[in-house]
Parts: structure tokens; C-alpha cells; sequence
């Protein structure tokens, strides 16, 4: 509505959302470069008697774009953690998951899911736009999210942003023609031809993500074969003492035991990788590898809000799996 982004007695560009005004405390406290923010600079220059206030200390350019980086962000909430935005040490891709990498829960690493396959647990990203817009040349140039997806237009005698927000390509002219006086077809030209080389190298990536899967799954087969026979006797041997289970259909009680069979697995596997250091360097591999394209892919600009960072982001991602592809082909005598 519109008192997320407005003060309702003012009218006032406004942020709202606790976990975002958190989040942007934890990066001004930080020693992480934000040369696109440079109310975070004057007030680490200040005398810092409070904490950073999104809403007291941003300019109105940058308030533009904090109205959009309350939701369009990368975020992490459930277990018994609070709405949490991983800047603490920065917006960049290896910072947040640097984040994640030392938050502890119950005493053990932070995971988003473990991997039906390999059995490792990674990090799922969310829809990081704030923070990738952050890395580019636009943000750099003082560009807030609205200028390009709610651009300025007249009604009568005024100038207002537009509250249709979409894709700025769907008017180019409003949208790009401002800062780039070109046609509409050569600004379209330019967008596509970025956001289909990023495809192109996201594809790769994906595909090098895929043989890591497949090599990692070759080195766990072996283990689960070998525990089957143990984890199919612990699994019938604690639902059979279920009543429930004892009355439910047959079709239903396979599924139950086929279920309890393959978490037994995945706990007896769990404690070969905590023990052996080459699966732990491979599901580091994974977690990393995986979290990188899942940063790039979950994020919804195609590659526009920062070519050359996810770039990067994405090579980074096809060397790691590619690494663990191969210790993982080592490790199975191929």
C-alpha cells in the first residue's frame, strides 16, 4: 500500500520494514565500500551517537531506491531467527555469503536446505535486485531504482514518478532516453544483447552445476549402498512400534518406510562426510558453486543491473563446480 514506501501525513518517500532498516545499520557499521550510498559515508564521518537511519540520514535519491530494497532483496527467515538481510559485512555476493558461512544455529553452520542428491547442505538465494543494482554502473552513477522502473512523467501541471512499475524497455523513451538519447531500438539493442550473452553464460554455469551434481551423487552411491540393508532394518524396525503406521494402507505405509529409509541414509552419510575432509571440501564446493549461480539466477534483471559483476559472479561459479566435478571424479578412481 501506499504508506510502505509514503509517511502518511507528509507524503514523504519513507521506509518501513524493520528487517531492512536493521540491515542497513548492520552495513554502516561495517568497513564495507558503498560509494553508490554517500549518506552511509557522512554518517561514519559523524559522530556516529546513534545508529544509521535509513529515513533520517538518506538523501532522497537513495530513499527511492531503499523503498524498492525493502522486498526486492536477498533475505533468510524461519528457524528461530528473525527477518534477516546478510549485509553485515556488504552487498557483494561472497560478503553475504560470508554471512551465512559463520552464522551459527543450534551450534551448527547455517544451511538453507540439504540437497536431495548429494546430501550436502547449500545456501538458497532469494531475489537479490537491491543488491546487484548496488554493484552497478548505474547505482554508481547515482541512478535510483524508480528513475528507471516508475520514471517521471506529467499530469496537468505536475511532475510525478510513475506508479506503474514494469520493465523500463516497455518505455524506453521515459526510461532510458533521459540519461541516453538514442532511438527506442538501439536502447532495446543494448539491453538484449547484455541479457543474452548473461543467458548464454548463465546456461553454462547451470551446466557445470549439473556434472558437479552427477560426480558428487558417483562418490555417495557407494556409501548408501553399503548402508542400505542397515538403514532399511532401523526404519521397519521404528515404524513397526507405530500404531499409526500399522493401520494405514499398504501404499501409504511403503511411502512411510521409503521415506524413513532414505532420512537414515542421509544421517549415516551426514556423519562420513563430518569425519572425512575430502566430502567436506566437496560440499563446500557445491555451497559455494551453487549459491553463486543461484545469487545470479534468482536475481530478475537478466544481467542488466550489473553485467560485469554477475559476470564474474558466474565464472566463479563455473570454475567451483567444475573443481569439485573433478576432485569428485578423483575420488571415484575416474
Amino acid at each position: 500500500g501506499c504508506i510502505d514506501c509514503h509517511d502518511p501525513s507528509s507524503m514523504e518517500v519513507r521506509v518501513t520494514r524493520p528487517a531492512f532498516i536493521a540491515g542497513m545499520q548492520k552495513l554502516a557499521a561495517s568497513k564495507a565500500e558503498v560509494p553508490h550510498l554517500p549518506s552511509i559515508d557522512r554518517w561514519r564521518k559523524g559522530n556516529r551517537s546513534r545508529p544509521y537511519d535509513p529515513n533520517l540520514d538518506g538523501t532522497r535519491q537513495e530513499k527511492r531506491s531503499y523503498v524498492c530494497g525493502q522486498c526486492h532483496v536477498e533475505y533468510f527467515c524461519g528457524k528461530g531467527l528473525n527477518i534477516l538481510f546478510p549485509w553485515a559485512e556488504g552487498f557483494a555476493t561472497e560478503q553475504m555469503e560470508h554471512v551465512y558461512d559463520t552464522l551459527q544455529v543450534g551450534g551448527k553452520r547455517f544451511k538453507d536446505w540439504t540437497h536431495a542428491e548429494t546430501g550436502f547442505e547449500v545456501l538458497k538465494a532469494q531475489h537479490p535486485e537491491f543488491e546487484m543494482w548496488s554493484q552497478g554502473v548505474h547505482a554508481r552513477s547515482g541512478v535510483a531504482c524508480a528513475d528507471c522502473h516508475m520514471p517521471y512523467k506529467r499530469e496537468g501541471a505536475q511532475k510525478i514518478s510513475d506508479h506503474w512499475v514494469r520493465s523500463p524497455l516497455l518505455q524506453p523513451n521515459r526510461a532510458c532516453a533521459g540519461c541516453h538519447p538514442y532511438p527506442d531500438d538501439e536502447l532495446k539493442a543494448r539491453v538484449h544483447a547484455i541479457q543474452d550473452r548473461h543467458f548464454a553464460l548463465m546456461t553454462r554455469a547451470g551446466s557445470a552445476a549439473t556434472a558437479m551434481i552427477d560426480a558428487i551423487v558417483a562418490v555417495r552411491k557407494p556409501y548408501d549402498d553399503k548402508a542400505r540393508d542397515a538403514a532399511a532394518a532401523k526404519a521397519k524396525a521404528a515404524l513397526e512400534k507405530n500404531e499409526a503406521f500399522q493401520k494405514a494402507p499398504r501404499e501409504e505405509q511403503d511411502k512411510k518406510l521409503a521415506a524413513e529409509v532414505k532420512s537414515n541414509l542421509l544421517a549415516s552419510w551426514r556423519e562420513v562426510v563430518e569425519k572425512t575432509p575430502a566430502l567436506k571440501e566437496l560440499e563446500n564446493l557445491q555451497r559455494a558453486a551453487q549459491w553463486r549461480l543461484d545469487v545470479v539466477a534468482a536475481e530478475n534483471s537478466m544481467g542488466f543491473h550489473a553485467p560485469q559483476e554477475m559476470a564474474r559472479v558466474l565464472g566463479e561459479a563455473i570454475d567451483l563446480s567444475r573443481q569439485a566435478q573433478v576432485k569428485a571424479a578423483q575420488l571415484t578412481g575416474g
